[in-house]
Order: C-alpha cells, then sequence, then structure tokens
C-alpha cells in the first residue's frame, strides 16, 4: 500500500457521519437515486451500479479529473463513447505499444501527472470552499432542555429524509453532539442532523411546516 502511495485511514463501522466524505458521497448517491426512482423507488438498488459508473466517469470540481482516470491513467470508455465510435467507424479502444514495460512505463507517468495535478487543484478548491464556508456559516449552540427539530428519514425509506420533531434536548454530550429521545429511543445526534431552537412563539408553525415538507439526502 505505501508502495502505490495508499494511507490507510480507519472509521467507525456504518456510522458515515463519523466520515465526512463518505457522508457527503451518500448524500449526493441518494440524491440521485431519488430522481431516477421518483415512479418506481423500491427499484433503487437495481440502479445503483449504473449511478457508480457515472460517479466514477465525471470529472470532479474539485480534482479536475474522474475517479477512473486517477486510478487507471486513462478515461473510461462509457456506452455513449462506444456508440460514437462505431458511428463515426473510429477505434480509440487501445494505443499499440511493442513491449509491456513500455506501456507500464506510460502508464506509471500518466498516473503521476494526474494525480499530482488533481493534489493542487484540490488545494486550490479546498481554500476557496473554506473561505466562503467560513463567511457564510454560524455557530448553533443547544442546551440541555431546548425543543428542536430533528433530520430523520419518513416512513422507514432512507432516500427521503425530513424534520420530525419537536423533541427535548436530554444531554450535551460535547460541542458537536446532543442527546435526544426520540419517542422510546435515545438518539445521540451530530450538530447538522438538528435544526434551530425552537421557542413557544414558532413552536406551532415550524412544526407545522416541517410536518408538510420533504426533504432528500
Amino acid at each position: 500500500m505505501e508502495m502505490m502511495g495508499i494511507e490507510r485511514r480507519l472509521s467507525t463501522p456504518y456510522h458515515a457521519q463519523s466520515n465526512r466524505m463518505m457522508e457527503r458521497f451518500n448524500g449526493t448517491l441518494k440524491n440521485r437515486l431519488h430522481k431516477l426512482t421518483a415512479d418506481k423507488p423500491h427499484t433503487w438498488d437495481k440502479l445503483i451500479p449504473a449511478v457508480l459508473f457515472a460517479f466514477r466517469e465525471i470529472p470532479y470540481t474539485t480534482t479536475g479529473y474522474p475517479p477512473f482516470t486517477l486510478m487507471y491513467g486513462r478515461q473510461v470508455r462509457g456506452p455513449a463513447d462506444i456508440i460514437a465510435d462505431i458511428c463515426s467507424g473510429t477505434d480509440n479502444i487501445v494505443e499499440e505499444y511493442t513491449f509491456v514495460h513500455d506501456y507500464a512505463n506510460r502508464l506509471y507517468q500518466d498516473i503521476t501527472k494526474a494525480c499530482e495535478i488533481a493534489a493542487e487543484n484540490a488545494k486550490t478548491k479546498l481554500a476557496e470552499y473554506r473561505e466562503t464556508r467560513s463567511s457564510h456559516t454560524r455557530y448553533r449552540e443547544f442546551s440541555k432542555g431546548d425543543k428542536v427539530l430533528i433530520l430523520l428519514p419518513q416512513d422507514g425509506n432512507n432516500l427521503f429524509m425530513r424534520y420530525q420533531g419537536p423533541y427535548i434536548i436530554r444531554k450535551v454530550a460535547n460541542d458537536n453532539n446532543y442527546v435526544c429521545q426520540v419517542g422510546k429511543k435515545i438518539l445521540k445526534l451530530i450538530m447538522p442532523t438538528c435544526s434551530r431552537n425552537l421557542r413557544n412563539d414558532n413552536l406551532s408553525r415550524l412544526t407545522q411546516q416541517c410536518h408538510s415538507s420533504k426533504m432528500m439526502m
């Protein structure tokens, strides 16, 4: 793994909230599955391979490269590319090499160069993101006894999320974690899943709005 430049990082199993990149990916994946399965929501699992292929084929804004290119050192040929080659009579499937080591050296150079450029692009985009987010971020803090709305799956469907409640915060674990009682369950929540503190004057109005609205996540 070290020879290939891979760094092993561990996170809590089956708890995507502890890995911000994985949580963001899951949100985007659910959003795309939701759009594709609007008419037939129970077929979402059959579309996962196609959606993942689209992820790997499209260049990321952060790196400027598709994940497939960074992994294999070449562009992926999707169905549209194959059809275009057939219609135009061209063949861009492979590039001829006299020796295997020539291909290996060329592949190594392409992957190394692509990864270096992707790392620089990611560093630039990350700095821009931090600057933009810090200028619009407002720190939220809750206390024990506060009534909050919690982002939960709707009717057991994880593709549909909405704020439900209000629920009372029973304990403040630390700056970003709270313990709330949802029915008979005790939930430990992180900040992004909680809405603002609800006061008596706007409690009924916000609760009614949340019951009538849905959110994808």
